[in-house]
Parts: structure tokens; C-alpha cells; sequence
């Protein structure tokens, strides 16, 4: 009985058409089709495991990791694109190249899908995740120790309020008038930042856009743009610098969290709340707190 039991591992290898060591040596080739996937692998793996990165992972106004991307070939995310890297591990997001994932996972390739992070709990959960595939499961606590201790640093409240001391309330506002509502990660930086979103007054529970109108209706103390360097190159982008905007939100409330700090769950994270409070801070403790006329 006792060498059946010793034998037991290698005939279930063998059933599965695997060499018993290949089961648990981490991956030698990992491609990853999604800009977030990107940020989670360029963090948690060696740098000769990676294979590939996605079209947007060397953009600098979109990726966290957008220099050290620039070593690595890039790809659209299809399926034929894939495939000749021959990973032995592919990472994308829920919404990424439906066919292309069906399509590799038909192949028998192992693709690990991350839905967008919604919470701190849930980019803890992927870093875990991730980390783990990758064969360095104790890499994540230290990005996870990192987004902790940006938070514990947060615990002491709000360090602007408004002149009845109620926190301020604040509005990320995007090219053609998109906006972050409350389930998302957006909602919870302003949080921790000690802001409350404004776009619980438009009924904004993910993103959604918000009219001129709507804006002004709202009036939110603070303004959060994504770029300071926004060209007005169509109607989208003239929205962010609309006369209305101006006479509803003063330059002294209006903001820059870059895009780049706050697109994706992960690695990024710890910075873009000690970003926004940093600036809060510089912005508030040097002038009145409450600005607005």
C-alpha cells in the first residue's frame, strides 16, 4: 500500500499528459494582453518571464510601468499574435479579446482573466493571484504592505474640509464628461484621501458620463482631472476646459491625479493615494481652507 501511495503522483502526472516537475515549476513564458495585466506582471516576475506585453504597456500617460515596458515586444492580443511567443501563461482582463481567449484556452494554453478591481480587498485578492501563477507567491506582500501603509497613513481623516468642516466633496472629471462613481476604485483614493465623491449626487454608481449641466448642478468643491496637458483638440476634450467648469469649480479647486496612478488596480495604487493627499496637503495648508468665492 505504501508504494502505491508513493506512486500515486507520478501515475496522476502521467494521466494528465504532464511531466511530474512541470506541474510545479513556475512559468518560463508569460504573455499579458491587457494594460492591467501588464502593471501586475511587470511588478511580480522575473524579467525573463515575460514573453510579451499588451499594444499599451510602454505608454506613459496610461502605464505605471511604461519605462521598464519598453524592453519588451508588444502585442495587439490576438490570437495568432499569441500563440508565437508560445507562452506557457497568458494574462488578461475580463473584457480583453473575447475570441482570443476562448480561442488560446481551446488550445489547451492557461489564461488567467482579472476582472477590474472594484475595492482594496480586490487588488490585494489579484496580487495574490497573480504572484502566486507566477511562482513568487511572497512578492505580493510587499506591494500589498505598500497600499496598507499608504492607507494607514490615511486613517487621520481629511486634510482639506470645507468651512464647515464637512469633507470636501470631489469629482473626477474625464475627456467627454466621464466620471468614476461609487463602486469604484476612484471612489475609494477619494476616500482615503479623505474626500467624498461627488458623483453619488448624479446617481453614478460605475463610470458614467456627466453632462456640463449636470456638473454645474452638482457642484462639487473639487474638480480631479487626469492630465494637466489637455489639448483641445474636439469636443470631448474642450469639455475639460469649458468657460462653465471655470465658473463652477474655481482653478484653485480644480486637481491633477494622473491617469497612469489610477487606471488599474495593483502596484500603482499606494502612490496614487499618497499623491492626492500629498497634493491636497501643499494645496490647502498654503491657503485658506476653503477658497470657493
Amino acid at each position: 500500500m505504501r508504494r502505491i501511495l508513493q506512486a500515486l503522483p507520478l501515475a496522476l502526472a502521467l494521466i494528465a499528459g504532464l511531466p511530474l516537475a512541470a506541474a510545479a515549476d513556475p512559468p518560463e513564458r508569460v504573455v499579458s494582453i491587457n494594460v492591467c495585466a501588464d502593471q501586475y506582471l511587470l511588478a511580480l516576475a522575473d524579467p525573463d518571464q515575460i514573453a510579451a506585453l499588451s499594444l499599451y504597456a510602454a505608454d506613459a500617460g496610461m502605464a505605471y510601468f511604461a519605462d521598464r515596458a519598453r524592453r519588451y515586444p508588444r502585442t495587439a492580443g490576438n490570437a495568432e499574435e499569441v500563440l508565437a511567443f508560445d507562452p506557457d501563461l497568458v494574462l488578461a482582463g475580463t473584457f480583453t479579446k473575447v475570441q482570443s481567449r476562448a480561442m488560446l484556452r481551446r488550445l489547451g494554453y492557461r489564461v488567467i482573466d482579472l476582472a477590474p478591481a472594484d475595492s482594496w480587498d480586490d487588488v490585494r485578492a489579484q496580487t495574490r493571484l497573480v504572484a502566486e501563477a507566477l511562482g513568487h507567491p511572497g512578492r505580493a506582500e510587499r506591494w500589498i504592505a505598500a497600499l496598507d501603509t499608504a492607507l494607514a497613513a490615511a486613517d487621520g481623516g481629511s486634510v482639506a474640509r470645507g468651512a464647515d468642516g464637512a469633507p470636501l466633496q470631489a469629482l473626477q472629471y474625464q475627456r467627454r464628461g466621464f466620471t468614476a462613481g461609487t463602486e469604484t476604485l476612484m471612489d475609494r483614493i477619494f476616500a482615503a484621501a479623505g474626500l467624498e465623491n461627488a458623483a453619488t449626487e448624479a446617481g453614478i454608481g460605475a463610470v458614467g458620463r456627466l453632462s456640463m449641466e449636470s456638473l454645474v448642478r452638482v457642484a462639487p468643491d473639487l474638480v480631479v482631472f487626469d492630465r494637466a496637458d489637455i489639448a483641445l483638440t474636439d469636443v470631448g476634450s474642450d469639455l475639460l476646459r469649458h468657460p462653465a467648469l471655470d465658473r463652477a469649480v474655481p482653478e484653485a479647486m480644480q486637481m491633477v491625479l494622473p491617469q497612469r496612478l489610477t487606471v488599474c488596480g495593483g502596484p500603482s495604487l499606494a502612490e496614487a493615494v499618497a499623491t492626492l493627499r500629498a497634493a491636497l496637503r501643499d494645496r490647502f495648508l498654503r491657503q485658506d481652507p476653503d477658497p470657493r468665492p
